[in-house]
């Protein structure tokens, strides 16, 4: 059974931050503001092979399908989803980890 799910969120509708519960929230998306799909299906198969742990955590839009083992992959999942990028660089990017912003800036001139 998946964990930290309290609803299914049909492909036109965003997912608000998590709940005191663990849980995630469906609300309508803003148009500009959502990414449908976040990982191909290969990728998801990759990730599935990889895999040594069982998934505990789903991703409740139900067009996406991506399943994770730990809750703040979920998180940053979701926030992959709704756009958000909270890490900046001093270029200019953003990113939605602090581990892959930290990769950015050893590459990035500024």
């Amino acid at each position: 059974m998946f964990e930290g799910v309290k609803a299914e969120a049909s492909s036109s509708q965003s997912i608000s931050s998590q709940a005191s519960d663990g849980s995630f929230h469906i609300s309508p998306p803003s148009v500009s503001s959502f990414k449908r799909e976040v990982a191909s299906k290969k990728i998801r198969a990759a990730s599935s092979a990889r895999r040594l742990n069982i998934a505990a955590f789903k991703c409740p839009l139900e067009s996406c399908g991506s399943t994770f083992t730990a809750r703040h992959n979920l998180t940053n999942h979701i926030n992959s989803h709704n756009k958000y990028r909270p890490h900046r660089c001093l270029c200019g990017l953003s990113f939605t980890t602090q581990g892959v912003l930290n990769r950015h800036k050893k590459r990035c001139s500024k």
